[in-house]
C-alpha cells in the first residue's frame, strides 16, 4: 500500500494503528530495539497521517512473539490497546493490553464463513 492508500482508508473512517516499523517480532530482538520499533511506527503514522495512533497490532501476533515488557512498552508509550493474533474473542473485561484476536488463514473461503465460525465459536463458549 502507498500512503494515499492508508490515508483513502483513513478518510473512509478507517483506524489506523501502529504495527512496528520492520515487522520485527518483539520477543527475539533487544528491548531498546523493539521500543524503537514501536515509537518509530508511532512517529510514522503521526507525521505522515496527521492523526496520532492509538491501537497497536503485534507483528506475527503470536504467544512467543509477545512478552510483558513488550507490552508494558506499548502501554508507555501511548497506545490505548494492543492486539495479538492468537486465543480467540474479546470480552468486555478483558485487558485491552492483552486482547485476543482470531487470525484470517488462507483456508477461509469466504467473510461468511469466517462469520459464522466465529459466531459458532461464541455459542458454544470456546475462545
Amino acid at each position: 500500500m502507498s500512503w494515499d492508500d492508508v490515508k483513502s482508508l483513513q478518510v473512509m473512517g478507517f483506524d489506523i494503528g501502529g504495527h512496528t516499523m520492520n515487522h520485527a517480532n518483539l520477543a527475539a530482538i533487544p528491548l531498546e530495539e523493539a521500543q524503537e520499533e514501536i515509537r518509530g511506527c508511532r512517529q510514522m503514522l503521526t507525521d505522515k497521517l496527521r492523526t496520532t495512533a492509538i491501537h497497536f497490532a503485534y507483528p506475527f501476533g503470536g504467544q512467543d512473539n509477545i512478552s510483558q515488557a513488550t507490552r508494558q512498552m506499548v502501554q508507555d508509550l501511548g497506545f490505548t490497546c494492543c492486539l495479538s493474533c492468537h486465543g480467540g474473542l474479546v470480552s468486555a473485561t478483558d485487558d485491552p493490553f492483552d486482547l485476543r484476536r482470531e487470525p484470517i488463514n488462507g483456508w477461509v473461503a469466504s467473510p461468511y464463513q469466517y462469520g459464522f465460525e466465529l459466531l459458532t465459536r461464541a455459542s458454544e463458549g470456546v475462545s
